[in-house]
This record gives C-alpha cells, structure tokens and sequence, in this order.
C-alpha cells in the first residue's frame, strides 16, 4: 500500500513539475486557432500598447471600442447572405398560409428553387421579398421567428448550422479584446433586428452593441397596452447611429461615415487574404 501511494505521490509531483516548465506561451495563447505570423503579431501588439499605460498608444478603459463586419468576415456569406436565405425560406413558409403567393412574381421564382432563375432577380424583386417576409410584426415577433429559424436552418453545402459556421480565429480575436477592456460591436449591412437576435449567443456581442441597417418602425401599444415597435418598411442600408461626437445625432452621409469612422477607429479587423491585418 505504501508503495502505491509513494508511486501515486512521485507522479502527480513530476507532473506538476511537467506544467511548471511548460513554456508559457503555451497556456496564455489568446489566439491559438491563428498560425504565428504577421497577422497574428499585429492584433497582439495592438491590444499590447492600446491597454498599457507606459506607452503612447494607450487608449483608455472607456474608449475601447472594437468593430467588426458580419458576413464574410466572422462567418459564412456564401452562396449568398444568411439573411438573405432567411427571407427565402419564409416565402415558402407565408405562401402556405397565402396560396396566392405561388403564383406571383418574385414569389413564384423563389418557390421553384431554380438557381439560375434566382440569381437574376433584382434589387427590387429583392425588396418585395423583404417587404412580405421582414414587416407587418412586431420587432420581438420578427427576432423569435429568426431565433426559430437560425436553430433549425442548415448551410446548404455544410449541412451544419449557420451558427456553427463562424470562423474561429475571428471568435479568438473578439475574446481577447473583451478580456482586454474592449467593447465588440459589429457595424453591418444587415439587417439589425436580424443579427440582434443571435449574436450575443453566437458571439458574445450584446444587441445594444449590433449597427446595422434598420427597418422603418411604428410605436405603438398592443391590447393590454405594452409598448410595442411595428415593423413596416424592410432595411434600408442606413446605419442606427445614436449620435457624433458632438453628441448630436448624425444626419448627412458624409456624418453618418465620420461617425463610422471614429467607432472603428480604435480597431479595424479583417480577413484580407488570410494573412493579413488592418
């Protein structure tokens, strides 16, 4: 019995001496999924001399913000948007509840699943899908639908989830950005509602902290009197900017992209060509 457990001792001493010289790297690697290179350096030397405050690059607590793109950047945009298959689908589903759908451009070309026939559609076809699929509902009705939908739908080619379809160095870099004093958001062309519904559990982004473009809303009550948002018009590409930094609210393009340009000022990241940061 003693030399069991004199055996069990000496082994859990060499393997605590083992973890002891582990070089540290090691076990403190915020971005293991990321091949050591010029990428990689870059984003940690970014948040090393943005969050200490010896150097001149330091930028304070409050100030760190980071901004991401969606599509294409933190996960799958192809063969075509995830919103975009989202209204494509609840064409089929309103066409069931309206029969009148199936025989009606573009629903009809929609509900066919001709590819070809699919792919020329155009903006506006696009905006009447939008309109039937995206309004008449309240923003809480339209987010549980794509809630519903986005943990049941899969990738066409995948077979998986759009929300297992993210890309994992980009879920590194945000992680380490947070654990470092930083604010995520993304700054998208989608639909705002839309990716509010889901990326907080996808991507730790809070939804106050999603930019994107926004349906026209009507306030209003419902029955017992709860406040309610109606939504009427599809997404436009607008961006839902609180305000400048003189703190009125950004009116012209040319605010709307100042405004832009100091919210990703701290941080700008993307995938260039997979070896690349900006």
């Amino acid at each position: 019995m003693t030399r069991t457990m004199n055996g069990v001792v000496s082994a859990m001493v060499a393997l605590c001496l083992v973890l002891m010289c582990a070089p540290a790297g090691a076990q403190t690697d915020p971005l293991p999924s990321w091949n050591d290179g010029p990428a990689k350096q870059a984003i940690l030397e970014f948040v090393r001399v943005t969050t200490d405050k010896a150097s001149p690059k330091f930028v304070a607590p409050e100030a760190r913000i980071a901004a991401f793109d969606q599509d294409g950047t933190t996960w799958v945009e192809q063969p075509m948007y995830t919103q975009v298959m989202f209204a494509f689908h609840q064409v089929g589903v309103m066409a069931e509840k309206d029969p009148k759908l199936k025989e009606v451009e573009p629903f009809k070309t929609v509900l066919s699943s001709d590819r070809a026939a699919m792919a020329k559609l155009t903006i506006q076809d696009l905006e009447k899908i939008l309109a039937v699929t995206h309004t008449g509902m309240t923003v809480e009705a339209f987010q549980a639908i794509v809630q519903d939908w986005i943990a049941k739908a899969k990738h066409p080619r995948f077979q998986r989830p759009f929300t297992e379809l993210v890309y994992q160095p980009m879920l590194e870099v945000m992680q380490h950005l947070r654990a470092s004093g930083y604010k995520t958001y993304f700054v998208t062309g989608g639909g705002q509602d839309f990716v509010r519904a889901y990326a907080e559990k996808v991507y730790g982004i809070p939804p106050e902290q999603v930019v994107g473009s926004v349906a026209d809303t009507k306030f209003g009550y419902d029955k017992s009197g709860k406040a309610i948002r109606v939504r009427l018009r599809p997404e436009v590409e607008d961006r839902h900017l609180p305000r400048r930094a003189d703190g009125r609210s950004p009116k012209t393009g040319r605010d709307r992209h100042q405004h832009e340009e100091r919210l990703e000022a701290h941080l700008r990241v993307r995938m260039t060509n997979a070896s690349g940061v900006e």
